[in-house]
């Protein structure tokens, strides 16, 4: 997400970084999952009137495109004639999807930790796009949620964690991942239900093939040139596996329909 700085500072780090990587950079944003980029994904500023002010600062420090009198018309993003990467907004809600599309900028949506729909979001930044050099295009990353397992039952089972973490965190208890075994004694309280759907709702959770023909059909809804997934469970080898399985059967299908 966007750093406290400004955007002259976070400029001058992009301008580091870019002559450094070929495709992209893996970039932490503060608690939110880590999300690919080729060089940065922005996010929403925290003072969200702030943001726009924030992104133009951005594009102009590097461009060199303050006017004359301007408090940073005398800032210099070092090392000096490095553009700055390609640049993604990534939302967790529409506000700002129709600002990226007129600036030509590329569009993260969230989907992975936001309840709001996608699809509003997307559909203005597509309508709202002017083809800029870095994107002749629009291009949206979706970022999905995804509990995979050999069965649904286990899958289900696994997801238990989450539901107890989501419940926590609305109460405002932090602690770590429970495990399964954990999470199927907790003592959920009756107004817990809304929030453990809430909570089912923005996952992808079941077997392989479950898994892959929910993804296919938000992919063909909301037009998503790219599927961000992340995976939230407790257990290394779990999570590991979770990957796995879904890659081995979208790859699966993807032959199938090549053939």
């Amino acid at each position: 997400m966007w750093p406290t700085g400004r955007g002259c500072l976070f400029g001058q780090a992009c301008g580091v970084a870019e002559p450094a990587v070929d495709e992209r950079l893996r970039c932490p944003h503060q608690q939110h999952p880590r999300v690919p980029c080729r060089a940065q994904l922005l996010g929403e500023y925290r003072q969200r009137g702030q943001f726009p002010q924030q992104l133009q600062e951005l594009l102009a420090v590097s461009r060199r495109a303050f006017p004359a009198g301007h408090p940073f018309a005398t800032v210099r993003v070092i090392p000096e004639g490095e553009p700055l990467p390609p640049i993604w907004v990534l939302a967790s809600s529409g506000e700002t999807a129709a600002m990226a599309g007129s600036m030509g900028l590329g569009y993260g949506f969230a989907r992975h930790f936001s309840p709001a729909p996608p699809l509003p979001a997307i559909r203005a930044y597509r309508a709202a796009f002017t083809p800029s050099d870095q994107f002749p295009a629009p291009h949206v990353i979706l970022g999905v949620a995804v509990i995979c397992a050999p069965t649904d039952e286990e899958a289900d089972y696994l997801a238990t964690s989450s539901d107890v973490v989501w419940v926590r965190r609305h109460r405002g208890d932090m602690r770590p991942f429970p495990s399964p075994e954990e999470a199927s004694r907790y003592a959920f309280r009756p107004e817990d239900r809304p929030l453990i759907d809430a909570n089912r709702q923005r996952q992808f959770v079941g077997s392989p093939g479950r898994v892959v023909s929910l993804l296919e059909q938000i992919s063909e809804e909301t037009g998503a040139d790219e599927l961000m997934v992340t995976t939230m469970m407790y257990g290394k080898a779990e999570r590991l596996r979770s990957y796995e399985l879904l890659a081995r059967e979208w790859g699966t299908r993807r032959s199938h329909k090549m053939v």
